[in-house]
């Protein structure tokens, strides 16, 4: 039996897809060679992201599963934004190939700490899923999470984010943590890198966020 967690939530089975490590690297290339300016001065939810990840499963941790990830968030009023996330993984896993492709939409809310004036909390509603195929097996996952978050500046560059989200699916229930933090290189431009941990699942991505 193949355990699979997918980024928000445990399924019983595999995950995929082929990736291009070249977009990601390009994107990088071209968020260095820009001009450096000042970093926002607190949280924003207008950003389109790009990633490579890479994941480690509990049964397949020698294995190389990888693949590309999307996000976009859109502010929707003054304490309201909304949020999707869509992940393309694979691997070739006992004889066969492994493949995945999970997203979510999220709706959440959002204030900022009186005290703290660049650092926000956050709560979540969302849909999840996940498609995945290994050999002839095929699982179709769907829930709902709820996520609760936080997100700051810690330097004048540097912004960390971590959250909790509980799926309830088809398939099971549990939670899964994240933690993520920006570098900013210019007014709406950083890199990103963010740590997963899930009941069974250990995975990573970085990339470039574009703020708009």
């Amino acid at each position: 039996e193949i355990v699979l967690v997918t980024g928000v939530q445990t399924c019983a089975l595999p995950i995929s897809y082929m990736l291009t490590r070249s977009l990601i690297t390009s994107a990088l290339l071209v968020g260095a060679s820009l001009s450096l300016y000042a970093a926002p001065t607190s949280p924003g939810y207008d950003a389109f992201e790009v990633a490579y990840a890479n994941a480690e499963y509990d049964d397949f941790s020698n294995r190389d599963i990888r693949g590309v990830g999307f996000t976009l968030s859109k502010t929707m009023s003054e304490h309201i934004f909304i949020e999707g996330e869509y992940q393309s993984l694979n691997g070739d896993i006992a004889g066969g190939e492994l493949e995945s492709q999970e997203g979510s939409a999220m709706v959440a809310y959002n204030r900022t700490f009186s005290s703290l004036g660049n650092t926000d909390y956050y709560v979540g509603l969302s849909y999840e899923y996940a498609n995945v195929e290994h050999v002839s097996d095929k699982v179709k996952s769907e829930g709902v999470g709820i996520t609760a978050g936080i997100q700051g500046f810690i330097d004048d560059n540097v912004l960390i984010d971590g959250r909790v989200t509980h799926i309830d699916s088809n398939i099971t229930s549990g939670f899964v943590g994240s933690l993520s933090g920006q570098y900013f290189i210019s007014d709406n431009m950083a890199f990103v890198g963010e740590y997963t941990l899930g009941e069974a699942l250990a995975r990573y991505h970085v990339g470039l966020r574009y703020q708009f």
